[in-house]
């Protein structure tokens, strides 16, 4: 016989309602993909809803109210006699995050199997990836009084069988019994990919990402479905000796600490990840900068390449700025989640003075030490690309502000020795009109002299042509000459 009786599977699942600077279609899409998960009427592609599926979720969305701690938003119960399991279920909306709670349990334990609740839970709810994460809790009581290590044999033998994993894990003290915490953390390019798997359930004009082919989705949901539900587990073993029912309303207490407790945990490593992707990004524009920077300082550009460059500078500015934002909203949530959860923390100890959550509480030390502290440095040392952003913004401006001036200075001028020509010309030519019949008389005299030959008639064209080619000249000499002396003056 199994050496555990009155034995629970819980299913704590965390999604997203509300993400930093999301539209009103994104909010609307967070609420579908979580209430799809029991509701099989909505398992279908968002952009295939009926009117009857968005008149459902407009139901949800009446019922939330972001300004209250916690909102009940659904409650179900039920059993399954063939299986021997009974199960609740509760949704409810923590804030910017939806929670959904599923129990099974088989107070005898003799018709099912540990694994065989986990599998009904997942079939329950629609098995898709959790946006923030998850928990899995086990809890029962000893059929009989056991060793210490009896007890972790015992617990070991269940996570296996719950995990499909084997390993070792000290205990925690909660209510006289034992408390077991398994973690394994997914690493951030698990978290990215689930991201990219949720965005691709998106309508087009929603989506962050490219889509996914069948075959890549597939494959992507199976390995984040995997190390997402094996990501965190708790196993609460209650001594034999212990009246349950006496403790019943302790251990609802209880229950509702969990609750809190593993919602700020999965947010602070959500959080975590999130700024993992948002540096990667930060970095990358960082060096554009920096190249950017030396391009700028080491070669003179052309008017047109340094518009084009600072173009394309106010485009990294803006996506800097905004990833810069983000991290910086991730160290918040990171700092607001985990003093929630190490005042939670203290909550336990009002229901049990003896209780001893070792492991609980190390990880609190480790969202502070590893995971606050990063980030806080990433923004820091990140935080300086924008002033360098800017400074590159105004120089790359002062630039080509300048080079206009100098357009602009060069074209006055030429205008101005212009002017100076064509007023000089016009003057020469008024002047010269009265005298060009006489100097063409005296050249064809001259000529004519020493040819021996009658003088001809000077015709008016000749006139005219002699006064335009004089005038000419003389105004190209002089508006030449202001050019040259308007381009020697320093400055």
């Amino acid at each position: 016989m199994y050496p555990l009786k009155e034995i629970t599977l819980q299913l704590f699942l965390y999604d997203l309602r509300e993400g930093l600077g999301q539209t009103s279609e994104s909010i609307d899409f967070n609420r579908y993909y979580f209430w799809r998960r029991f509701h099989h009427d909505l398992e279908k592609p968002y952009s295939k809803l009926t009117a009857e599926n968005l008149d459902k979720l407009e139901k949800y969305a009446t019922k939330e109210n972001p300004e209250i701690d916690i909102v009940s938003l659904d409650y179900q119960e039920g059993e399954q006699p063939l299986m021997g399991i009974e199960y609740v279920l509760a949704a409810s909306q923590l804030g910017d995050s939806y929670s959904l709670i599923i129990d099974a349990y088989d107070s005898e334990y003799q018709k099912t199997s540990l694994k065989q609740l986990k599998t009904y839970i997942q079939e329950r709810i629609i098995n898709s990836p959790s946006s923030l994460g998850q928990t899995w809790l086990l809890w029962g009581q000893l059929d009989r009084k056991y060793s210490p290590e009896k007890v972790n044999e015992i617990a070991e033998k269940s996570y296996k069988e719950i995990a499909n994993n084997q390993l070792s894990f000290p205990a925690n003290q909660l209510l006289g019994g034992y408390l077991f915490e398994i973690s394994q953390f997914v690493s951030v390019k698990n978290w990215e990919n689930l991201l990219i798997l949720i965005d691709n359930e998106k309508p087009e004009d929603l989506r962050n990402y490219p889509r996914l082919n069948d075959e890549h989705k597939s494959l992507l949901k199976k390995d984040i479905q995997n190390s997402l539900g094996e990501c965190h587990y708790l196993i609460w073993l209650l001594p034999a000796e212990c009246d349950l029912t006496a403790i019943q309303e302790e251990i609802k207490q209880i229950q509702t600490h969990f609750h809190r407790l593993l919602s700020y945990r999965h947010k602070i490593i959500w959080a975590y990840s999130q700024s993992r992707i948002l540096k990667r990004r930060l970095k990358k524009n960082y060096q554009t900068i920096q190249k950017s920077v030396l391009t700028i300082r080491q070669q003179r550009k052309q008017p047109e390449d340094l518009q084009e460059a600072l173009e394309e500078t106010l485009e990294i500015l803006g996506n800097y700025a905004i990833d810069l934002s983000q991290l910086h909203s991730q160290l918040r949530t990171i700092t607001i989640n985990l003093a929630n959860y190490r005042q939670r923390l203290k909550e336990f100890a009002k229901v049990d003075p003896n209780c001893e959550l070792t492991t609980l509480a190390e990880f609190s030390k480790l969202a502070a030490t590893k995971y606050e502290r990063q980030v806080k440095t990433d923004y820091e040392s990140l935080s300086p690309g924008m002033i360098l952003l800017e400074n590159l913004i105004k120089t790359i401006e002062g630039i080509v502000e300048i080079n206009q001036a100098k357009r602009e200075d060069r074209l006055e001028r030429a205008i101005a020795a212009a002017s100076i020509g064509v007023g000089t010309a016009s003057a020469a030519a008024s002047s010269i009109a009265n005298y060009s019949e006489g100097i063409l008389t005296e050249i064809a005299s001259f000529v004519l002299l020493r040819n021996k030959t009658e003088a001809p008639t000077i015709h008016p064209v000749s006139t005219a042509s002699l006064t335009f080619v004089i005038s000419c000249v003389i105004g190209l000499i002089l508006g030449w000459l202001t050019w040259w002396r308007l381009n020697s003056r320093p400055g």
